[in-house]
């Protein structure tokens, strides 16, 4: 019987022929671990959305806010200490950075309607759930979103002295416009998206597009920062 043997150029010619499907394949199994990534940040928030339903069950109909809260600390803190105990929840699988910290976790709430603290100058106070929800837009109002962590890598996309753990949806998002100037802003992280939750307890994703054209849908009611506190239907300049 004769023997066939491969030849030097069919070797080579296979070995080019992987090396084509590989390159081919490469950016769809990079997508692929990108949506995974979004994936596990949805339902981080989501997660967040139960801890919220529980903190206004347990403190007398008041939503969270940004810190000076029930218990006097940032609300990662509070969440994480009374009702999700897992620090990993902080931490979008997409971000590199991460420290549970109030400038190392991965997601922000949005002060201007939920408020920052009692009392810190803004007037940004603290609101009962049922004062938000009047307004009808629960499942249409982002309470926490995507927002970029302050480390070595990060002063192009946010104020250093800046704090993750608060968004102004008065901001721009990063890091599709210069947002080094801004403390409180948020990221689209997630190829040009950012992951939200609504109040109503819902998480999805929303385009950079929407936050530019749309923002007033998703982003009231609110307060003005040094204002005198009280919720309303405001208007939102483009940027």
């Amino acid at each position: 019987m004769r023997k066939y043997e491969f030849t030097l150029v069919e070797l080579l010619v296979v070995v080019a022929v992987i090396a084509v499907l590989a390159g081919m394949l490469l950016p769809s199994l990079s997508r692929a671990r990108d949506v995974a990534k979004s994936i596990n940040c949805i339902s981080n928030l989501s997660q967040f959305g139960k801890a919220s339903a529980m903190y206004i069950d347990d403190f007398d109909g008041w939503a969270v806010t940004g810190y000076g809260n029930a218990l006097g600390r940032h609300w990662y803190r509070v969440f994480n200490e009374l009702y999700t105990r897992k620090q990993a929840l902080y931490h979008c699988p997409a971000e590199r950075y991460f420290a549970f910290s109030p400038q190392g976790v991965s997601y922000g709430i949005n002060i201007l309607t939920f408020g920052e603290t009692v009392s810190n100058g803004k007037n940004v106070i603290p609101q009962k759930a049922i004062a938000i929800s009047r307004f009808g837009r629960d499942s249409r109002l982002i309470m926490f979103i995507d927002t970029p962590p302050v480390y070595a890598g990060s002063s192009t996309i946010r104020n250093s002295s800046g704090n993750p753990t608060l968004w102004e949806s008065t901001t721009k998002i990063a890091p599709l416009f210069s947002t080094s100037g801004d403390w409180y802003p948020a990221y689209a992280r997630h190829y040009n998206n950012a992951n939200v939750l609504m109040f109503d307890g819902h998480a999805e994703t929303l385009s950079y597009k929407v936050f530019r054209t749309q923002r007033a849908d998703y982003c009231n009611p609110r307060m003005n920062a040094w204002g005198d506190g009280r919720l309303g239907i405001r208007t939102f300049s483009s940027y």
